[in-house]
């Protein structure tokens, strides 16, 4: 939802968490997910599987499978 992003001298990414969020899971709320999984890719401090550990500990368990689908769609996303 970054319509404009301020010159810094640093490597931005753009990823349209927000728009994947409501058209795969038709909820905004995911591009959070979206979001740390594309973090995740990117800089490789964590594993996948620690990630994906800390969200089943983390989050409702009505949500958690969806968490996981959002988070490994960002994890997997073409930057």
């Amino acid at each position: 939802m970054v319509k404009n992003v301020p010159k810094v001298k640093a490597r931005v990414f753009k990823v349209p968490a927000t728009e994947v969020a409501e058209k795969s899971f038709q909820a905004k709320i995911y591009a959070n997910m979206i979001m740390l999984g594309t973090l995740t890719k990117i800089s490789n401090i964590v594993s996948k599987s620690s990630v994906e550990r800390a969200i089943k500990e983390t989050v409702p368990k009505r949500t958690i499978i969806t968490n996981i689908q959002a988070y490994k769609k960002g994890a997997e996303s073409s930057i």
